[in-house]
């Protein structure tokens, strides 16, 4: 098993800096919301009464996008951040789609998903070899036990040569 630990660091920073993100462009969607903001438009001497309503309606148009996409963004990002190490390809994918989309919104998070997701498909375990994988699995007694086997079968076939070179010395012709 090969060791995520970059990955979650990459994937969690993303995600506290999309929350953070997030929470201010809720605030400012807040802010945009209130009477004062279109009142504010509308004191503007270069904008109509019209013009200010219609600017101000945009406006709430777009931040309400934007939240509703940084939240689904901060969504599949938390879920999967949460897949890493679980699933690591379905993590990796999820991490880079919402990496990519998140680039125009949050560029920083942006960033450390796709090379976090890029790390999850790219990094792949190391292939156990067969030394290797005997030595991983043998501990303590177990490792005796097959040793201790190992000497008897050894003992058995030297003790078989020694009965036919017996053998054939006894009787020459046979062998």
């Amino acid at each position: 098993m090969i060791s995520r630990t970059g990955e979650r660091i990459l994937a969690w920073i993303g995600v506290g800096i999309q929350l953070l993100g997030v929470l201010m462009w809720g605030g400012i969607l807040l802010f945009m919301g209130s009477a004062g903001f279109e009142e504010e438009l509308r004191a503007d001497p270069s904008l109509t009464p019209s013009e200010a309503s219609e600017s101000a309606t945009i406006f709430l148009v777009i931040m309400g996008v934007g939240l509703a996409i940084g939240l689904i963004v901060l969504i599949g990002t938390i879920i999967g951040s949460i897949k890493i190490g679980k699933s690591n390809k379905l993590a990796g994918i999820l991490l880079l789609v919402f990496g990519i989309i998140s680039l125009i919104l949050n560029w920083i998070s942006a960033i450390l998903w796709i090379i976090a997701g890029i790390m999850l498909l790219v990094r792949k375990p190391e292939p156990k070899t067969f030394g290797n994988d005997l030595r991983s699995e043998r501990t303590g007694d177990s490792y005796n036990d097959s040793s201790t086997e190992h000497n008897e079968r050894e003992h058995q076939s030297m003790k078989s040569l020694d009965e036919v070179e017996q053998r054939k010395s006894d009787d020459p012709y046979k062998y």
